[in-house]
């Protein structure tokens, strides 16, 4: 006797199957995309300190990486005292033209800040407001600045400028 269909058990079964596998890839699948998030918005803000510090060591001239955290944006300024290692807030130039036109190499002369972080626990700004925090790289390759935390998408880090070394470090904390 052949048997040409499927009994109740057997589809309930499979259905079952089914949803569980389900249930395991698609958070598997959603969490992927927001790590990716995280990951753009770091490397962003990695890429736009690399930069500012690179430009400084080759240009030999020390560099101001401004953020300016209502405008969700950090601005690179020429450094006033090329002597004076001792970090304290620039005093910042009015912009007139392209960073080539200014004495600067050239490169980008702002960088935007990912929607995606939100700044946290912010000290009082460098500039006694809140909003403006400097971070100063030097052409010996020593640099100097606030540690900030942030968050991305949930997740908490730490911005910390090694003064020696000039890196940048972004620790994800606990």
């Amino acid at each position: 006797m052949s048997r040409n269909s499927y009994t109740f058990i057997e589809i309930l079964v499979v259905c079952v199957i089914v949803m569980l596998i389900m249930a395991l890839v698609i958070p598997q699948i959603g969490g992927g995309s927001r790590r990716i998030a995280v990951e753009s918005a770091l490397s962003n803000l990695r890429g736009a300190f690399t930069e500012t510090a690179m430009r400084a060591r080759a240009g030999g001239r020390p560099l101001a990486l401004v953020l300016d955290v209502e405008q969700r944006q950090f601005t690179v300024y020429p450094w006033n005292n090329p002597l004076d290692h001792d970090w304290h807030a620039p005093v910042l130039p009015p912009m007139t033209g392209p960073a080539g036109q200014s004495g600067i190499l050239p490169g980008a002369q702002s960088y935007e800040v990912s929607k995606d972080i939100a700044w946290t626990d912010l000290p009082e700004g460098n500039f006694g407001d809140g909003q403006f925090f400097a971070f100063c790289f030097f052409p010996d390759g020593e640099a100097s600045g606030p540690q900030l935390r942030f968050e991305v998408q949930g997740w908490k880090y730490l911005l910390v400028v090694d003064s020696v070394l000039g890196k940048v470090t972004i620790l994800e904390e606990s």
